[in-house]
């Protein structure tokens, strides 16, 4: 197995390197460090990153000790890409392509001083990297270019794979035409060279994106044919796999899943014919996908067990067990969609395991949030919320920032399905702070939908008084304000649908109607089919609430048709209901076909006129908090029932007291019910964790929380 080969190198490695040490021999010793360096950098684990980081810094002192400025630039190097591989892991990714330019700039100068064109093309390469990590698009492709040059004297194969990297980026840069000659050069100097197995599918794809975004499908298709043909004239089967791979995932763009589905099926007859089974595995688990977006349930659930039976067989290093993980999500999936939730957290719960074994923290908590989406599904509030406050614990571990976001989101949900509005309302704000943090635009789009959704909730259950009403309208709007700054589509549409349902769910159904006819031009473009039905459905409400009948009956109709020709038969009995205004004046829920858009479930269709407010208010008297030695004792109290101890301290942390994340969920239940007046967030403890923090918090926040409830 390549990763008992890897491990038996890296021990022989240390050894060569203890034996390296006892003679005195630093250029051995810098050989074997610089060694163990390349082989640790490109394996998954951050501690193996460390490790990598560790034994380049060594070797760079080793050589710099005897002089050797080549070995010593090869280092520099080495230190590059070990920061490029470390930027994919972290927060802060900026910093770490910072440093790795740094490096790769020392490198470059370095080898330029030595005149080795191969080594400073590849110091060049890395630079380029490092910028395209920053977003600097046009410093990547102007050092791009510099190693192009290089690379055409001293190294074809790096020459294509500069071309394609250049193609990419002028991809990224919405530069279409820009990317198509580099992509086209990337192909002939794959071909020239025999590289065509892996490296030239490689480039078809980013040629195949540059005329798609060109809005250009026959050229596309006409790329795709040539490929195939030449493949199968080389008897490149790998190729010919790979190229089938490119037509499924252009068909899926388009959105035109039967084709996508018989290029992926050609694809797994290709793969499979040649033993590939790890490639025939991964395109099994697209035809699970792309069977669970046709609504074929059991066609989906065969090839998500089809593709996890493939994976077994492979040999076990840590990308297949993270495959394999991913493969049980699918399976999971497929049968949540089912309803069939006992076999959905079985499959979540073998996820969760794989993961643990695969030592993917990560996973783990991915694997418990997605187990939390079956409890709320089924309305186990308190189940969803201790696996959430599990995968909490675990993301604090991993210190990552989104996914803590997300664990949080899932308590804030069920928090507000249970009418406890304030602490939901605290987290889903903790959430859009941590996704924030993160960098991650789509994702706080997301927990500003959430936010107006408590808020929304929270005033249709309170009348027409509540200040929530202004409150979601405002938060509503920046979410879609800064969905069209993410300049995505499909975000941009789930917010507007949020959107119209809070403006309409406020009685300002024309305000609902000029945002859910921008969804609709949008879901045009976007090409679609269930999404722009989906829209009309909600567009087809709105009319009818503004007793724009024909307007309605028409977005029916239109919907309707969609849903027939993608054959969902439950989003033609949904449309059918609308179109016979069942129920009357109440939207009905389609958020279930909306991707990954938290929309509430019903929305009333008209909201009572909220009277004219008094023309004197009396000034409320100020709120007085809780005297804090009170609250201390009670807060130990509730401790000391909890974890049947005789005393805890006030400064000893819970955590070190037996706290875990049910016992977590029992204690804020047992300050709920002790202390009515007290509203806590069930995550309060991992930030305040001793019974004086937790106090201290609390007297403060107290006084803010009556004032809110007026």
């Amino acid at each position: 197995m390549l990763k008992d080969k890897r491990k038996e190198a890296q021990e022989l490695g240390k050894e060569e390197l203890s034996h390296f040490r006892d003679l005195g021999d630093k250029r051995g010793e810098g050989a074997v460090l610089l060694a163990l360096a390349e082989s640790s950098f490109d394996t998954v684990g951050s501690r193996r990153k460390d490790d990598s980081l560790m034994y380049a810094k060594q070797a760079k002192n080793a050589f710099r000790s005897l002089g050797d400025a080549k070995l010593e630039a090869t280092t520099f190097l080495a230190l590059a890409q070990i920061y490029i591989a470390r930027a994919t892991m972290v927060i802060d990714r900026r910093a770490e392509y910072a440093i790795a330019m740094d490096w790769a700039m020392e490198a470059r100068k370095a080898f330029r001083k030595l005149d080795d064109k191969a080594m400073e093309a590849k110091a060049l390469h890395a630079i380029s990297v490092a910028h395209a990590g920053r977003k600097e698009y046009a410093d990547a492709l102007r050092n791009a270019d510099k190693a192009l040059s290089l690379f055409t004297d001293c190294d074809m194969k790096k020459f294509g794979i500069t071309l394609r990297i250049i193609a990419m980026w002028n991809i990224l840069k919405k530069d279409w035409q820009g990317a198509v000659t580099p992509a086209r050069h990337a192909i002939d100097t794959f071909r020239e060279l025999g590289y065509g197995k892996g490296w030239e599918a490689a480039a078809l794809d980013v040629l195949v994106q540059a005329y798609l975004g060109m809005e250009d499908v026959e050229k596309a298709e006409k790329s795709i044919d040539e490929a195939l043909k030449k493949a199968k004239s080389a008897n490149d089967t790998k190729c010919e796999g790979s190229v089938h791979e490119v037509a499924y995932m252009m068909r899926t763009e388009l959105f035109q899943y039967d084709e996508a589905l018989a290029a992926a099926e050609k694809a797994v007859e290709v793969h499979s014919n040649r033993g590939a089974v790890k490639d025939e595995a991964i395109m099994q688990y697209q035809i699970a996908y792309l069977q669970l977006e046709k609504k074929k349930l059991d066609e989906a659930q065969t090839a998500a067990k089809a593709a996890l039976k493939l994976l077994l067989e492979v040999e076990d290093d840590k990308r297949v067990q993270a495959e394999e993980v991913a493969l049980s999500y699918a399976l999971a999936e497929v049968y949540a969609a089912k309803k069939d939730d006992r076999q959905a957290l079985d499959t979540l719960a073998e996820a969760k395991e794989r993961a643990k074994i695969a030592s993917d923290r990560k996973e783990e908590a991915n694997a418990l949030l997605l187990t939390c989406n079956v409890h709320l599904e089924k309305e186990r509030y308190q189940d969803a919320e201790e696996t959430a406050i599990e995968a909490l614990i675990i993301c604090k571990e991993i210190q990552d920032e989104r996914m803590e976001a997300l664990a949080k989101a899932v308590v804030a949900e069920s928090l507000m399905l249970k009418e406890d509005w304030h602490p939901a309302m605290q987290l889903a704000e903790e959430a859009r702070g941590h996704m924030r943090f993160a960098g991650d635009g789509a994702g706080e789009v997301h927990m500003l939908l959430l936010i107006s959704q408590i808020a929304v909730t929270h005033a249709e259950k309170t009348g027409p008084h509540n200040r929530m009403w202004p409150r979601s309208l405002q938060v509503v709007d920046e979410a879609v304000g800064l969905a069209q700054r993410q300049g995505e589509k499909r975000i941009v549409i789930n917010a507007l649908c949020v959107a119209t349902y809070v403006f309409c769910a406020a009685n300002k159904a024309e305000e609902g109607k000029k945002r859910i006819d921008e969804a609709k031009i949008l879901s045009e473009d976007l090409g679609d089919k269930r999404l722009l039905a989906v829209v009309l459905l909600y567009a087809a409400q709105v009319y009818f609430m503004l007793k724009e009948d024909e307007a309605g009956d028409d977005a029916c109709a239109k919907a309707i048709e969609l849903f027939k020709k993608i054959g969902d038969e439950d989003g033609e009995a949904r449309a059918n209901e609308i179109a016979y205004r069942e129920p009357e004046g109440i939207f009905v829920p389609v958020g279930e076909f909306m991707d990954g858009q938290p929309v509430p479930e019903s929305m009333p269709g008209e909201a009572a006129a909220a009277p004219a407010p008094s023309a004197q208010v009396a000034a409320p008297a100020a709120p007085k908090g809780p005297d804090p030695r009170m609250l201390q004792a009670k807060l130990q109290a509730i401790s000391r029932d909890l974890f049947t101890v005789d005393e805890v301290e006030a400064d000893t942390p819970l955590l070190e007291a037996g706290l875990d994340s049910l016992s977590m969920l029992e204690f804020h239940g047992m300050v709920t019910r002790e202390l009515p007046g007290i509203i806590v967030s069930p995550t309060l403890l991992f930030d305040y964790p001793t019974i004086r923090e937790l106090t201290d918090t609390l007297v403060e926040t107290v006084t803010e929380q009556q004032a809110a409830r007026g």
